[in-house]
């Protein structure tokens, strides 16, 4: 009976835990798609990376996205508003090798994913503003073509916070 009422809890968790984890997708999915068709209607490349630099939905400002190319073998960053440095840099650093179960290039997994299936989700490892750069957090982003420019359109939300709830 014991081993019947930890394998039920056990099952609840990871139910919990998938729960979560789609509710933070489907907000992912809807912030980008919105975004998406702004820039659509917008006349030219730099209106729409303006629009991109400043979007934001998350209340403390975390919930932002990028911009890179398709570029092959490794796209180069177009906009990282949290990032700047990284503009126009092509992203070949063995430090972006964080996609989980792959040691890929992350922006090259963005670039697989978006033009295989025209956008998707991505895993990861990043780290968090305001912690050590060598301590890395899990993370999900969604992903998506914008074909107008040739670009891939990014962004993504913790997912730590959700295994800290089921633990």
């Amino acid at each position: 009976a014991v081993i019947s009422l930890n394998r039920q809890g056990e099952d609840e968790l990871a139910e919990l835990r998938a729960s979560l984890l789609e509710a933070r997708q489907e907000k992912l999915v809807s912030m980008t798609q919105g975004l998406v068709e702004v820039m659509t209607n917008t006349e030219s490349r730099e209106e729409a990376i303006e629009i991109v630099k400043n979007y934001r939905y998350e209340t403390d400002g975390s919930g932002y996205f990028w911009i890179q190319d398709m570029g092959r073998p490794f796209p180069s960053m177009v906009m990282h508003p949290t990032s700047p440095q990284l503009d126009g840099t092509v992203l070949d650093s063995p430090s972006y090798n964080r996609a989980m179960g792959k040691n890929q290039n992350l922006f090259q997994a963005a670039v697989d994913v978006a033009q295989a299936n025209g956008a998707g989700f991505v895993d990861y490892e990043w780290t968090k503003p305001g912690e050590p750069e060598d301590l890395l957090f899990d993370k999900i982003s969604y992903v998506t073509t914008m074909e107008k420019w040739g670009w891939v359109v990014g962004s993504g939300l913790y997912i730590d916070d959700i295994d800290a709830v089921i633990a």
